[in-house]
């Protein structure tokens, strides 16, 4: 009996470990970064949106504000499997769907130097849904990891071209995974069975930015966002499994026995704007997320006396981005942009539920300005690659193939009040 549940619970370990992060790091966040597929967002510091990307560039604004901004996205994930898939089923249909997104930004200002910011978002987190009977689903069913981050800041302007500004992170999140267990392949008998995983948390972490203007038509932003260690005791529940197998006493032992400790990765990001003429400027940036050490983050399993552990070999991700923004006359602007992201997973070690292969982004934008208000339309198109998985275990079964659809749509609307 104890054989099987550990077998069991390897499974839910390794799930559990690469649905943490949902997904890769999210740049959509409600802003008119997303115009330039983020390209300059630590050095733009144009709007309130600055709190979050980079604290320091509050003090560039000279009154207060405050920005909403509400953006849809629509995740399209199809898998196709190959030859060396040994489990019935197909490709689980398109496990993606319509994801409401946003953030709520605002700036005030305290006195000539000194800017306080508060910022609700959210940056990390997707989820996948595949068909109940796919030929992953033993690796995954459902998973999701939504994350609600409330950020405090501060700035303070140090001199004419030089400023710093701090914040603070509370990072609220909830977990939740499904995927189906192969009776006899534990050596039991009857249709397949499942394991469903729920669990919140709340962690904390912050982000230390600089803002330089050495010119009056150059900026240079850098910023730092420490990890964020997200802890969850975690609940999982059995249905359908045989009982020769588990019995009461081992379901007890699952629904109090998984506790994960998971890091979201801390980041670094330079970015820079210049006016290569009155109307055009030119957004850059290069960033830098070590999810090497996510990797690393504790899966703990207490089974009756031992601890069953789990890791993942991820690779840390590079950034790169470049964007245009043209004045058209003094209300109307449009923009575009292109970034690219590395792949943090091999082919081995990725899996259905966090199918994050290389990321290239394009955007284009379009804003126009009144007097105290302005209004943002933006959209992205997210390239995740093809994503391809080779994975097998005694009880999950092979896996092979890839994705011929990987792919996010994201229209962004924002709209900006300066009192």
């Amino acid at each position: 009996m104890k054989r099987h549940l550990l077998a069991l619970l390897l499974i839910l370990l390794s799930w559990a470990t690469s649905a943490a992060a949902g997904g890769i790091t999210l740049y959509e966040i409600g802003t008119a970064d997303l115009g330039t597929a983020y390209a300059g967002a630590a050095a733009r510091a144009e709007d309130a949106a600055t709190a979050f990307t980079n604290p320091a560039g509050m003090t560039r604004l000279s009154r207060s504000q405050i920005i909403f901004g509400a953006q849809p996205m629509l995740i399209q994930s199809r898998f196709s499997t190959s030859s060396g898939t040994t489990t019935s089923g197909g490709g689980g249909g398109d496990a993606g769907g319509l994801m409401p997104a946003g953030g709520l930004y605002y700036v005030h200002r305290l006195n000539d130097d000194v800017r306080l910011g508060m910022t609700v978002n959210s940056f990390a987190g997707l989820g996948l849904d595949y068909d109940d009977d796919w030929s992953g689903r033993y690796f995954t069913q459902e998973s999701s990891l939504y994350t609600y981050n409330f950020n405090p800041s501060a700035a303070y302007r140090v001199n004419e071209w030089f400023s710093v500004g701090v914040g603070l992170h509370v990072v609220v999140a909830q977990q939740s995974m499904k995927l189906a267990f192969d009776n006899v392949a534990a050596g039991g008998v009857g249709p397949d069975g499942g394991i469903k995983y729920d669990a919140d948390t709340a962690g904390l972490g912050g982000t230390i930015g600089i803002l330089l203007e050495p010119r009056k038509d150059l900026r240079l932003g850098l910023t730092y966002r420490t990890p964020i260690e997200l802890d969850f005791k975690n609940h999982a529940h059995t249905s359908g499994i045989d009982p020769t197998l588990i019995g009461q006493v081992v379901v007890d032992s699952l629904q109090n026995a998984v506790h994960t400790k998971l890091v979201l990765p801390q980041q670094v990001m330079a970015s820079v704007v210049y006016g290569l003429t009155d109307r055009l400027d030119v957004l850059a940036n290069l960033g830098w997320e070590q999810y090497s050490e996510f990797a690393k983050s504790m899966i703990r399993v207490r089974v009756l006396t031992q601890d069953v552990t789990e890791g993942r070999d991820y690779d840390d991700t590079w950034h790169a981005g470049i964007g245009l923004r043209y004045a058209i006359d003094e209300r109307w602007k449009v923009s575009c942009g292109f970034s690219y992201d590395s792949s943090m997973a091999d082919n081995d070690v990725r899996t259905p539920d966090l199918p994050a292969d290389r990321v290239f982004r394009y955007a284009g934008g379009l804003a126009y300005a009144w007097e105290d208000f302005s209004v943002g339309l933006n959209y992205e198109y997210a390239d995740l690659g093809s994503a391809s998985i080779s994975k097998s275990s005694a009880l999950t079964g092979a896996l092979a193939g890839r994705y011929d659809t990987n792919h996010i749509h994201v229209l962004g609307l924002a709209g900006e009040w300066t009192f």
